[in-house]
């Protein structure tokens, strides 16, 4: 099985191909058994989710799956075509159910999605994939 690749702060409606980035990425028997047909990867292109994410990782995200607590989930914002990478932390407040998106990184600020800030979650974390080191053609 494979899901559809798109670049982390590309719109996800437009699924533009980029000649560094896959259309498809392959997975595992293990997961292809998890995942929904509708789940698409992600490349990590900032260090708002250091240390746990790097540059140049792919997350591969599953819309199928509901987000909890502590979850990491793509995300957008109204009147902003970017995808965002955060944490998930869901709030009660006045009655109604808003949520928070953590950046890991201290250096980037966590976002509240209120009835006044729109925002929509695309899907939760499966899949965490990191090269930790790439070699250095040069050496």
């Amino acid at each position: 099985m494979f899901c559809i690749a798109a670049e982390l702060y590309q719109s996800v409606g437009s699924m533009k191909k980029n000649k560094e980035t896959p259309s498809h990425i392959g997975l595992d028997d293990a997961l292809a058994q998890i995942a929904s047909p509708l789940c698409f990867a992600l490349l990590v292109k900032d260090t708002s989710m250091l240390p746990l994410f790097f540059v140049g990782d792919v997350v591969i995200i599953d819309p199928t799956v509901r987000p909890v607590s502590g979850d990491f989930v793509a995300a957008k914002i109204q009147g902003n075509d970017n995808v965002l990478f955060r944490k998930y932390r869901l709030l009660y407040m006045n009655g109604s159910h808003q949520f928070e998106l953590i950046a890991l990184n201290e250096d980037w600020g966590k976002i509240t999605i209120t009835s006044q800030t729109e925002g929509e979650i695309l899907g939760t974390l499966i899949e965490h994939r990191s090269k930790r080191r790439i070699p250095d053609p040069m050496i």
